[in-house]
């Protein structure tokens, strides 16, 4: 489990230890790593806690284990947040990045960032395209991030702007008993349940969502790698929009994916991005090793979403379309965008 909060003086010497890793550090320009003396650090954390929330620094951790930080800066004339990462090695491409990120991202907006920016190393391909990931996109560097010392000749810059409607990046949120309301709106919606029609006809929805919410909270949290499920939710605001799921399907060998953006929420990219999400964590925080997904041949839009994020064709099963994507597969997509 990742967990992201803001540090406090307990977590000091692991930021110390972090900054003097040159592995760490290498990008950012101390490949012999940073070592900071203990009373720099403490005025370090005593300036941090008088500017937030404008600049905040949270802790990383996996189950309890330190893995680093990430943090924002929010420039006050231009409500523009400076956003970075770092990672000790052993944390490194396993989906922990992006929900930590995420949770910057969305703590910068909500205390008053208009935009969230990044200058990653170009020699720093994996940031990079988990940063595209994320739907920052690559412009040119601004006068007042050259004047903060962004150096354009060296650094690429990669913006991400708060959408006026609310709308914005999505994260992954495992959902607790209360939160069974939205499943069952979605459930009891026939716009949103209108695929399922041919399974629960006339109109798609799920009989009695009630209780299929008791059995999936039984049944489905906290029991990854076996079977995941999540709501998907807009960072910018906390609403949910649709949800996710994987699981294995036992004599088959495959482990079967699902997604659904609530109706009203569709037509923002949503489906793509929520997909990304799902593949992140099966892929890179639970290992597994394949996922495929099938549905009928008239849902052309999740036919080409799938196909964006890399999915390719398997056949046809039961006179639905077969898409099937492995690890290995979704991984050299990642590092070649």
């Amino acid at each position: 489990m990742v967990t992201v909060r803001e540090t406090t003086a307990a977590d000091i010497k692991n930021v110390q230890r972090l900054w003097a890793d040159g592995d760490v550090m290498r990008f950012v320009g101390f490949p012999n790593g940073l070592r900071e003396t203990d009373e720099a650090m403490q005025s370090w954390y005593s300036r941090l806690l008088a500017n937030r929330p404008t600049e905040n620094h949270y802790t990383i951790r996996e189950n309890g284990e330190y893995c680093g930080e990430t943090y924002y800066n929010i420039d006050p004339d231009t409500l523009s947040a400076s956003l970075d990462i770092k990672l000790l090695r052993f944390a490194r491409g396993r989906g922990i990045a992006t929900q930590a990120l995420s949770y910057a991202i969305e703590q910068a907006f909500q205390n008053g960032a208009k935009t969230v920016w990044v200058d990653p190393d170009p020699q720093n391909e994996k940031a990079v395209a988990l940063y595209k990931r994320l739907g920052f996109e690559k412009k040119e560097m601004p006068e007042h991030v050259i004047a903060m010392g962004g150096d354009p000749e060296t650094n690429m810059y990669y913006e991400l702007n708060k959408k006026p409607d609310g709308t914005g990046p999505l994260r992954l949120y495992i959902p607790q008993e209360q939160d069974g309301w939205f499943y069952v709106k979605m459930m009891s919606d026939p716009a949103t349940m209108a695929y399922n029609a041919p399974w629960f006809p006339p109109d798609g929805c799920i009989p009695a969502p009630e209780r299929e919410w008791e059995d999936l909270l039984s049944s489905w949290i906290g029991r990854s790698p076996e079977r995941f499920y999540a709501f998907l939710q807009r960072c910018s605001d906390g609403a949910f929009v649709g949800d996710v799921n994987y699981h294995y399907t036992p004599g088959t060998g495959r482990y079967d994916m699902g997604i659904v953006i609530f109706a009203p929420e569709r037509g923002k990219g949503y489906g793509k991005e929520g997909l990304r999400l799902l593949l992140d964590r099966a892929f890179l925080t639970d290992g597994v090793p394949r996922l495929q997904n099938e549905f009928e041949t008239a849902r052309g839009a999740a036919y080409r979403i799938h196909k964006a994020v890399g999915f390719r064709d398997a056949g046809v099963c039961g006179g639905n379309i077969l898409l099937e994507l492995t690890r290995e597969e979704y991984i050299s997509v990642c590092n070649r965008t």
